[in-house]
């Protein structure tokens, strides 16, 4: 009786909801450059750096290391597009 039931459940909620596959090859990440890449792993080093830490220069070292890539990627997007 419940296999019934869910059988027939998920006949209607597939039906419902379609599976829709999207191609990654859609997204254009031009702007994305080599010196970005680092600078990203650089700023993930940091941050297990300071994760755990206590010290409040090694946090604000962070803090302005992510605002300079912010301004960086942006300038990036600019040029690309």
């Amino acid at each position: 009786m419940f296999n019934s039931f869910l059988s027939t459940f998920l006949h209607i909620f597939e039906a419902s909801f379609p599976i829709t596959y999207r191609s990654t090859k859609e997204k254009k990440n031009d702007w994305i450059t080599q010196g970005i890449k680092i600078s990203c792993k650089h700023k993930r080093s940091l941050y297990t750096l300071t994760k755990n830490s206590n010290d409040l220069k090694a946090k604000a070292r962070y803090i302005k290391y992510c605002e300079i890539l912010k301004k960086s990627n942006k300038r990036s997007k600019k040029a690309i597009v």
